[in-house]
């Protein structure tokens, strides 16, 4: 029996490094910008897939963010709801091309 179990956990080992081999974590600060994921179903193919950027106004320990949609308006969002908007890196000025 520990032998089955012995492979068996092995076995979900391996498919969860296979699984987050390519995730990538990111850990989200207050006044950070993110954009909200959009529930999108099947005849919605040309509608946004996210809205945004909203500013995080609170991280949670669970998991949670509080993003700021207004001036008096907050939501609580899981962050699998969520991906961080990046800056846009500067273009190169000078000689070339």
């Amino acid at each position: 029996i520990l032998a089955v179990q012995r492979h068996r956990q092995s076995l979900v080992d391996k498919h969860l490094l296979r699984a987050n081999a390519k995730r990538i974590s990111y850990d989200y600060a207050v006044d950070d910008l993110v954009y909200k994921r959009a529930y999108l179903g099947l005849s919605d193919k040309l509608k946004p897939t996210a809205s945004g950027p909203y500013r995080v106004s609170r991280v949670h320990t669970n998991g949670n963010i509080t993003i700021q949609l207004s001036a008096h308006q907050f939501e609580r969002l899981n962050i699998r709801r969520e991906f961080p908007k990046h800056p846009v890196p500067p273009v190169a000025t000078g000689t070339g091309y």
